[in-house]
């Protein structure tokens, strides 16, 4: 696992994640991340996938559609566009995207509790909306990640 949430960390999401083809766990919430979102498609592991309430990243996802293992994806609040991988409507509460600017018509209604598709303002994180509780992290912290 690679976990650097609630880290103040900015700049870019390095390209070089690909390369970690056995990570089951990346976890980069609550940064200042900005800049394209990384092709993740060589991680065929990947099981957990936190990016949310960075408010900069952007770019297509498309290439989550492709992990098979995947069974969590939080992005809220950032700036991804594109198509909304039809794929990850399957993880039903376990995606969440809200709060970015996907493409119309999305692949199904309420798809990863996305509730409209084109440009959507995005509030500030120290604007109207409250960073979210601790507990948010719940999920996270059951994840044990073992050396392979």
């Amino acid at each position: 696992c690679f976990y650097v949430s609630h880290s103040y960390l900015s700049g870019q999401l390095p390209a070089s994640f690909a390369q970690l083809t056995q990570l089951q766990g990346l976890y980069v919430r609550l940064n200042q991340f900005t800049g394209p979102f990384p092709d993740l498609s060589r991680l065929q592991d990947l099981q957990h996938l936190w990016f949310d309430f960075n408010g900069g990243i952007t770019g297509s996802i498309d290439a989550l559609g492709q992990l098979t293992q995947l069974g969590v994806v939080r992005g809220t609040f950032n700036k991804l566009n594109g198509t909304l991988p039809a794929a990850l409507c399957a993880l039903g509460d376990k995606c969440s995207m809200s709060f970015n600017d996907f493409d119309c018509p999305l692949p199904s209604e309420g798809c990863c509790s996305v509730k409209h598709c084109g440009q959507i303002p995005i509030p500030s994180r120290k604007g109207a909306f409250a960073e979210p509780e601790r507990e948010d992290d719940s999920e996270t912290d059951s994840i044990v990640c073992h050396p392979q």
